[in-house]
């Protein structure tokens, strides 16, 4: 099985984010943790640390004059150029975004053995009327990651070049959704992916009494360099609902 995680990030965070996920979950995956970046970083053995994803420039959607304007971009030249990689899974995160590496790697497993490697579809948390502009468009959440195979990629990638751009501002997870749409591609959702911080999943799990959240989720957003730290040491000493 290969697989690799590809969380997006930009040159801003590259001393806080990217330092802390390589200091946390990422630490042990070296190899298999590619960031989405401003520039091409390897390690002398020549392992990919960070992709460049600026380039090409002239790619849709056009740069910006704002580097979070530009997370589309990246995202989308990302697509373009892993869709030719030799992994056949990907899942993209963002840079606040923790991901339990082993979890992912058992249900990219459960997903290949019922699915297999060519289905068609995304794996992740559909935002299904969460878009303003457009209450109809289902598209992943980028935050809570998402996994698609290389076939998915592929059929995805011709589309990119048209995908209407979001507004009030440029979100690439909701840009991937116009091209998913135009391609005809769905999105199944298993409810592994959480769009919050693991403190809410937790609230969530303690509110309910066991009764929301009973399988822990792979992933969480919205964590800061703080949260994902603490959360890493609490893996050591794991609660039942992480």
């Amino acid at each position: 099985m290969k697989y690799g995680i590809y969380p997006l990030t930009c040159k801003k965070y590259e001393q806080t984010r990217v330092k802390t996920i390589m200091g946390t979950w990422a630490k042990d995956h070296l190899g298999v943790v590619t960031f989405l970046g401003d520039s091409h970083v390897a390690t002398p053995e020549g392992v990919i640390l960070q992709m460049n994803c600026m380039d090409p420039k002239d790619a849709h959607p056009q740069l910006t004059d704002n580097p979070y304007e530009d997370a589309p971009h990246k995202l989308f030249n990302a697509i373009r150029a892993l869709a030719d990689a030799e992994e056949d899974w990907f899942f993209f995160c963002d840079d606040d975004t923790y991901v339990k590496v082993s979890l992912l790697e058992e249900y990219i497993r459960k997903t290949e053995s019922t699915f297999g490697k060519e289905h068609v579809a995304v794996w992740g948390n559909n935002m299904l009327g969460n878009y303003e502009r457009d209450r109809s468009l289902v598209y992943p959440s980028g935050g809570a990651g998402y996994l698609v195979n290389r076939v998915t990629l592929q059929k995805v990638r011709p589309f990119l070049d048209t995908a209407e751009k979001s507004t009030p501002d440029a979100w690439g997870d909701v840009m991937l959704g116009f091209a998913l749409r135009s391609a005809g591609i769905s999105i199944i959702d298993d409810n592994v992916f959480f769009d919050l911080s693991f403190e809410d999943e937790w609230k969530e799990w303690q509110w309910s009494q066991g009764e929301i959240n009973k399988t822990p989720a792979i992933s969480y957003h919205y964590m800061t360099p703080e949260k994902m730290i603490a959360l890493h040491k609490l893996m050591d000493n794991r609660p039942a609902w992480l």
